[in-house]
């Protein structure tokens, strides 16, 4: 694959997991759970097609998978909110839980 059928792929699976979960978690611990969850389907597909004859496409459709929801995590206004903080920058309210 190429670098921007990578990132087409990415954008794609993103706006289909926003289709149908709009709604994001605003626990960032729940929101660590759900690539957490995703990586650990990469790595059952890493183990597939070592152990079981699985296919390279399944572990590649993992990795889209895993950067969608590191997006989604990235776009959250509560993860904003810890960069901001980490930044010295001010923000309204500090409440991740």
């Amino acid at each position: 694959m190429k670098k921007c059928e990578i990132i087409e792929a990415i954008e794609e699976e993103l706006q289909r997991a926003e289709k149908k979960h709009p709604k994001w978690p605003e626990n960032i611990f729940k929101q660590a759970a759900i690539v957490s969850e995703e990586t650990g389907e990469m790595v059952r597909a890493c183990l597939h097609l070592e152990d079981e004859g699985g296919s390279i496409h399944q572990v590649k459709d993992e990795l889209v998978q895993i950067a969608a929801m590191c997006i989604r995590m990235l776009l959250n206004p509560p993860l904003e909110k810890i960069l901001k903080s980490a930044k010295g920058e001010q923000i309204e309210r500090f409440d991740i839980f």
